[in-house]
This record gives structure tokens, C-alpha cells and sequence, in this order.
């Protein structure tokens, strides 16, 4: 997973393909029990870009995301918003949503 803290890089990264973005706090336990999942799932999925946001650090990335609650798990596709996770869910969830990011035709 790629970790990104600024707007810069952040808006670099999401710009082409399929990326998961996962805004998390190092002292949340659902972020903890979602971060392993979503490890394993960036192993399986080479062709998604996997990008963690430190909510403590990348404040001015939570703002332009509009996100007030942790983990939020974001799908982009080419730079667009293509769905949003909040709260633990499931790994099963993550793959589903990238499955579809990656089939619908952009």
C-alpha cells in the first residue's frame, strides 16, 4: 500500500485506473481489523493502486474527500469517485466494489 499525505501526490495517484483509497488512524481497532484484508487484497489485485490516508496526517486530503469518519475505504476510477465504504465491512465488500470498478467500462 502506498502511503500518500498530500493532495498532490494523492490527486497523481487516483488519476488513471482503479485505485482503493483506505483513510484510516494508527489507534483505530476497525482500522485494524480491516488493514490486514485489504494487504491481502492488494497482493491478489496487482492492477489496483492501493493508497492508505493517516487521518492525522492528511487532514487536507479527508477535506477534499469530504470524509469525517474512520476507515473509510474509497474506490476511484480514473480519477472519479466510484464508491464508498464506511465503518468495517468485510473483505468480500472491497473485492466486490473493485470487481465492478474494474468491469464498468469508463
Amino acid at each position: 500500500m502506498i502511503d500518500v499525505t498530500g493532495m498532490d501526490s494523492f490527486n497523481e495517484e487516483i488519476k488513471e485506473g482503479v485505485s482503493l483509497v483506505y483513510v484510516y488512524a494508527p489507534w483505530c481497532g476497525p482500522c485494524k481489523l480491516i488493514s490486514p484484508a485489504l494487504v491481502n487484497l492488494s497482493e491478489q489485485c496487482p492492477d489496483v493502486k492501493f493508497l492508505k490516508v493517516n487521518s492525522e496526517t492528511g487532514a487536507d486530503i479527508l477535506t477534499m474527500l469530504n470524509v469525517s469518519t474512520i476507515p473509510t475505504v474509497l474506490t476511484f476510477k480514473d480519477g472519479e469517485r466510484f464508491s464508498e465504504d464506511v465503518g468495517f465491512q468485510p473483505s468480500n465488500v472491497f473485492e466486490d466494489k473493485l470487481k465492478n470498478a474494474i468491469t464498468v467500462s469508463g
